[in-house]
């Protein structure tokens, strides 16, 4: 969780206030971050401890903040993938509860000093090198905490923390260990391969209109139309009240009299004064008009023509956009996207609130129209099946194509004279590295599989076929000190690492888990 905070922020000096942390434990009590929620609606306990909705819903959607931060708009979150989050938000939950129960019962421990000193070292609070009341609540509000959930799970990351370093940091590695790992992961391979493309199994002619309905209809998920609406929106922009300001001579005298200090005379102070003015002046007209725009919105619901006539607005409207948002600006901002598909608006077809693009841009937006969702034609996905079961069939076609070649090269057949016979020329690498970058991974990972023959089908579909020619060991004892060094921390954190994952199978296998979530 404390990993999340910097998704929001970065930058800051680290130093806190730790008598903010302290008041907040004697308002809320120690007990009370281990004790959760008290609601009776349950979908699971732990060892007879209750997991309940609340606790997995926050957690749900602050997974899909996280979801939505990472991957934008390139991820459609469809019903089955939200399920899938909440399935995993579960087990997290879970697996967070397993191990806070295993590490209270082994003796572990959190004091408010010691929760403290760790907030008051993250600097995603701090402004200026101190703490901010401001600073934590708007990142606490942003990440979807209270201040409740925040220390909660605070104390429960310390807790957790104090387990994993113990199990982790105990781990060391012996002399013979590092040299068998030097020479492995040292090691350097010559390697030849190849690479059959399905490209030249691609027979469109082949693929029949009865398989193309056939997968029409066992497929017709994928091609599924979401729901889609069209909204129309007038907007209220504060640049663009610039034009209706002026500055009158009362006001620049006015002004200068509050400010008294300031040389009227001079040219910059009196370009200065205009400028303040006129932003004074725009952000009232801005405050005034964005009022208006609210009342005539509610006072005539169901229509956008007396906000747009009144303010001397223009209704504009967009194109059919889903849930997952659209391609203007004005259809990806999530408070659009919300705003349009709330039940009340897309039943009533009534006006929504003033939204909040950005400061000084605000709308109010209406449905026009609604298409819910449904099944693609068949005869507008046609093409697209068509490509897919061609190059599904060349896919099958090289894997098959590979093994048989495999096969005969497992059976002692001359790699090189294989290759020929199937006109097919080899790629030759000298010196090939585990990290290096100038090659295919999955052909690098092939070349560091085995000495053997190997092929694999790769994730495009080509099948490659690898021979290991020489394997060049490295001796530790050619290793500088700080090579040496090095590499017995990364071992040791690796064998720590395994041990920790060891530990929390065990305790996951040792709990009495019920879960009540229906799919």
């Amino acid at each position: 969780m404390l990993q999340s905070v910097r998704k929001y922020t970065q930058g800051w000096v680290a130093t806190i206030m730790g008598i903010i942390l302290s008041f907040a434990f004697v308002i809320w009590g120690v007990e009370n971050y281990a004790s959760g929620s008290s609601k009776k609606t349950l979908v699971a306990k732990v060892n007879g401890k209750p997991i309940t909705i609340t606790q997995l819903n926050n957690d749900f959607q602050r997974m899909l903040l996280g979801v939505k931060d990472q991957l934008g708009s390139t991820l459609a979150l469809t019903p089955y993938i939200q399920q899938q989050i909440k399935k995993e938000a579960l087990y997290n939950l879970i697996m967070q509860n397993v191990l806070i129960q295993a590490a209270l019962k082994a003796g572990f421990s959190v004091t408010p000093q010691e929760l403290g000193s760790m907030v008051r070292q993250m600097p995603a609070f701090q402004e200026a090198g101190n703490f901010s009341r401001e600073r934590f609540q708007q990142i606490i509000n942003q990440m979807g905490y209270t201040k409740e959930e925040f220390f909660t799970e605070a104390s429960q990351t310390l807790l957790l923390n104090q387990v994993a370093s113990g199990v982790v940091g105990s781990q060391f590695v012996l002399p013979g260990e590092l040299k068998q790992a030097v020479s492995l992961i040292e090691q350097k391979r010559n390697i030849e391969y190849v690479i059959i493309p399905n490209q030249q199994f691609k027979q469109p002619s082949q693929i029949t209109l009865q398989q193309m309905q056939a997968f029409y209809q066992q497929h017709s998920n994928q091609f599924k139309i979401p729901a889609r609406v069209q909204i129309e929106y007038v907007q209220l922009e504060l640049a663009n009240l610039k034009k209706s300001i002026t500055i009158s001579d009362q006001a620049l005298k006015d002004y200068f009299d509050a400010n008294s200090g300031m040389d009227r005379k001079n040219p910059k102070a009196l370009a200065r004064a205009r400028e303040s003015i006129q932003q004074q002046k725009l952000e009232q007209a801005f405050l005034a008009a964005s009022d208006k725009l609210t009342d005539l919105a509610y006072t005539n619901p169901r229509s956008l023509s007396d906000a747009a006539n009144n303010l001397d607005l223009k209704i504009k409207t967009t194109d059919y956009f889903s849930a997952q948002g659209g391609d203007s600006a004005i259809t990806k901002n999530q408070k659009i996207i919300t705003a349009a598909f709330n039940s009340d608006i897309l039943k009533d077809r009534t006006n929504s609130n003033l939204i909040e693009i950005s400061p000084g841009n605000v709308v109010v937006i209406r449905v026009k129209d609604f298409k819910s969702e449904t099944i693609a034609p068949f005869d507008s996905v046609k093409e697209t099946i068509k490509a897919s079961l061609v190059t599904a069939e060349a896919q099958v076609k090289a894997k098959q194509k590979g093994a048989m070649l495999l096969s005969r090269i497992k059976s002692n057949a001359d790699f090189n004279k294989v290759l020929v016979t199937e006109h097919l020329t080899p790629i030759h690498k000298q010196n090939l590295s585990r990290q290096d970058k100038t090659i295919n991974p999955e052909i690098l990972k092939l070349a560091f599989s085995s000495e053997k023959p190997s092929g694999a089908q790769l994730a495009n579909g080509d099948f490659a076929l690898l021979m290991v020619k020489e394997s060049i060991n490295m001796a530790s004892e050619k290793m500088n000190a700080d090579q040496i060094s090095s590499m017995k921390k990364m071992y040791s954190t690796t064998y720590g690492k395994l041990d920790y994952n060891l530990y929390t199978e065990n305790q996951m296998r040792k709990a009495k888990i019920k879960t009540y979530l229906q799919d």
